[in-house]
């Protein structure tokens, strides 16, 4: 049996990662302009917590 090489463990994750967060900022993009004043303010403090 031949063992096939596979990327790190590492590399899994940061591409993983970089994914979300491509996604996230993506729809936080467009959260952002449909949101005004102390809902704008609001969405941005969810934003820092998640």
């Amino acid at each position: 049996m031949k063992l096939i090489e596979t990327e790190s463990l590492e590399a899994n994750l940061e591409k993983g990662l970089g994914e979300s967060h491509r996604l996230f900022k993506g729809f936080y993009s467009k959260l952002r302009l449909r949101t005004e004043g102390v809902c704008g303010i609001a969405s941005l403090a969810i934003a820092e917590h998640l």
